[in-house]
């Protein structure tokens, strides 16, 4: 196996974007991983090296105001745009770069949290470059999106795009001080808590772009639906807040139905909670997204 961790320079904005990727020795397709809110592509490694050894390209960036995306940490939880494009359209220049190391190959998707909003965003407008997508711990739909645009709007005019709310950081409802809903390793949870980049507050703009992706996500303006047989797979833990309960996740699902894509199915997970990557029973996990992505 073959590491490599480069820069690419944003399109975007010309953010120098930051990019891991593991190569086997035999390549049999492409798996891109899309991070959650306020992590970094460093936990992934371990959950991506299980598909580079079953012959899979992985690779995975820093979403911009996370980890090492940032010009310095005074923009951690800062994206430098207010519609959610462009964290999305780094994802997809990333999608391009791999391609082209990697040419006629299959490319998968996978997004976590609120990188399961990136990806579903991006289908919006690429559902045509990719074979398969895994949404993981996915936000379920938010009837008060658009107020929370509004909000950190607000707000942003009136503190500043780079100030750091508690108020709308405590907006989400889930315990901002008890990071147990993670996972019931705790193992995980000490790591998390402890790391410098997994404790920070959004900034306004932050939010601004959290809440646009969660609204467009669920908006029935803007797809273009060119590969309505998409094969979709979303996973979550039966006692993950993010989802809300098994009513609204299903809602999620069906939403995605209803615009028109036809191959989709779904998994929850008793006893365990949002960030399933990194649950005590994980390889469950990496077992079923292995047998989606090679059926």
């Amino acid at each position: 196996m073959k590491e490599e961790n480069f820069k690419l320079k944003s399109k975007c904005d010309g953010l120098n974007i930051d990019v891991m990727m593991f190569i086997p020795k035999k390549v049999k397709g492409i798996i891109q991983f899309s991070h959650g809110m306020v992590e970094h592509k460093e936990y992934y490694y371990d959950f991506m090296k299980f598909f580079t050894k079953k012959g899979y390209v992985t690779i995975i960036n820093d979403h911009r105001g996370h980890g090492k995306s940032v010009i310095s940490d005074d923009d951690l939880g800062y994206m430098n745009d207010e519609k959610g494009e462009y964290i999305v359209e780094d994802l997809h220049q990333i999608s391009e770069y791999v391609k082209n190391r990697f040419p006629n190959k299959e490319l998968i998707l996978f997004g976590h949290s609120m990188g399961s909003l990136v990806v579903r965003k991006y289908i919006k407008k690429y559902d045509y470059e990719i074979s398969k997508l895994i949404v993981c711990g996915s936000p379920s739909i938010n009837p008060l999106a658009k107020f929370g645009i509004f909000l950190s709007k607000l707000y942003s005019k009136i503190r500043g795009e780079k100030y750091r709310s508690n108020f709308l950081n405590g907006l989400s409802g889930l315990p901002v001080n008890n990071k147990d809903w993670l996972s019931t390793d705790k193992e995980y949870v000490n790591e998390y808590v402890n790391d410098k980049y997994c404790s920070f507050i959004f900034t306004t703009n932050g939010f601004i772009n959290l809440t646009s992706m969660l609204n467009d996500v669920y908006s029935k303006n803007g797809w273009i639906l060119k590969n309505k047989e998409l094969p979709i797979l979303f996973i979550a833990g039966a006692d993950d807040p993010v989802i809300k309960n098994e009513k609204l996740y299903l809602k999620s699902i069906n939403y995605l139905k209803n615009i028109g894509y036809s191959n989709i199915e779904y998994k929850l997970y008793n006893g365990m909670r949002h960030a399933l990557m990194f649950e005590t029973n994980k390889e469950l996990i990496y077992k079923d997204v292995l047998n989606f992505i090679e059926k």
